[in-house]
């Protein structure tokens, strides 16, 4: 396949870590295991036989920057693939930034971890992160471990327009995607502890006096005269 750098006209000239507003943020791979790789389930028949997508951990110091961060609220940055190309995971990450026009796209991240929302590439068409309208199909979701794995089971899953599925799933080293990212919900009264709920008593169940039902008189019994004989 001919490779389409051309989509590098995409990035901004500086991914900062300024523009967040989360004080979590995560880089991927942060052990530098070989934890950033995700993979595409079948040949989108580009021609190349490579799978892999990077999902954001790039060494070279010429596209470092467009590594992928993960804050509380969204992803930042660029996954790469041999077969398929740049991906951007937010608008904000385009020199054209966001609009209605690409309509303010970005891939979500829920305060529980799941992944939502679109990526978009010039080879890959969009991205979709789910919801999905099968709701049998897993979503991907950052474990307590910062792995990406899949809200039904260890495996979540993101459709693309032109490629079709793309996994993540830690059981196997070739699909595996980790952050130190973890979301941790602000106390309401740091440092103390949380007082419990004052017990509310139960509303009082009104009594309605039962009326007693007004007698019927029993219907007269006819009197039939006898007929003397």
């Amino acid at each position: 396949m001919k490779k389409t750098f051309f989509i590098i006209l995409f990035l901004s000239a500086i991914i900062s870590t300024a523009v967040y507003a989360s004080s979590t943020i995560g880089v991927i791979d942060p052990a530098n295991v070989g934890n950033y790789k995700a993979a595409l389930l079948s040949d989108p028949g580009f021609g190349a036989s490579d799978l892999t997508i990077n999902f954001g951990k790039f060494t070279d110091p010429a596209v470092a920057q467009y590594n992928i961060i993960v804050t509380s609220t969204e992803l930042h940055g660029f996954a790469w693939g041999g077969s398929v190309g740049w991906i951007v995971t937010n608008c904000a990450n385009t020199t054209s930034g966001c609009s209605s026009t690409n309509g303010n796209f970005k891939v979500a991240v829920s305060d529980t971890g799941i992944l939502s929302g679109y990526a978009w590439g010039q080879n890959t068409g969009w991205i979709n992160f789910g919801p999905f309208t099968n709701p049998a199909i897993s979503q991907i979701k950052i474990g307590t471990d910062g792995k990406f794995g899949g809200t039904l089971g260890s495996a979540g899953y993101a459709w693309g327009q032109n490629i079709g599925w793309i996994v993540f799933d830690c059981t196997n080293p070739n699909t595996c995607v980790q952050t130190d990212f973890s979301y941790v919900k602000p106390s309401p009264n740091p440092g103390h502890p949380v007082a419990p709920p004052t017990p509310v008593p139960p509303a009082p169940v009104p009594v309605v006096p039962v009326v007693p039902p007004t007698p019927v008189p029993p219907a007269p019994v006819p009197v039939v005269p006898v007929v003397p004989p």
